[in-house]
């Protein structure tokens, strides 16, 4: 793995424990959650923070050893798992290939140039995780605040 990749890996980690933060927490205690629909969100938003924790752990842990053993095709293929159930799983891997284009063109890339708001996400992986330098971010459909931090 080039040291592109590596520092755009390291990223994504900071990146997920930023949006961890930025996710409202559940209810103070003693409140009483008087809307169901309020209490499944404040449920799904917990479920998704132990989903990303759960994802990430293994890459904090590879990072740590400069990705010795790592596989990013099983890397992927985990997360593409986890969007099955949690959507909101695109926006990490959107992060991280936005990232990569980063290091490699020297900016952001511009979301005024990328038409297509699929072509980066879990959806396009196949079989494997290939390099793609060339694509697209939605920012308007990530996670709130998520373009704001880091």
């Amino acid at each position: 793995m080039d040291e592109d990749r590596r520092e755009a890996y390291r990223d994504l980690i900071y990146h997920a424990m930023l949006l961890l933060r930025a996710y409202p927490t559940w209810p103070v205690q003693g409140i009483k959650i008087l809307s169901l629909r309020a209490w499944r969100q404040a449920r799904h938003q917990a479920m998704l923070r132990s989903a990303i924790a759960n994802w990430l752990h293994n890459l904090a842990d590879y990072s740590a050893r400069d990705f010795e053993g790592f596989s990013e095709n099983a890397f992927w293929h985990e997360g593409r798992n986890w969007r099955r159930k949690y959507p909101e799983f695109d926006s990490l891997k959107m992060h991280y290939d936005c990232k990569l284009f980063e290091i490699r063109n020297g900016t952001w890339p511009d979301p005024g140039t990328w038409p297509n708001t699929r072509d980066n996400t879990f959806d396009d992986l196949g079989d494997d995780h290939r390099d793609n330098t060339s694509l697209e971010f939605p920012f308007e459909e990530i996670l709130p605040g998520a373009t704001q931090l880091g």
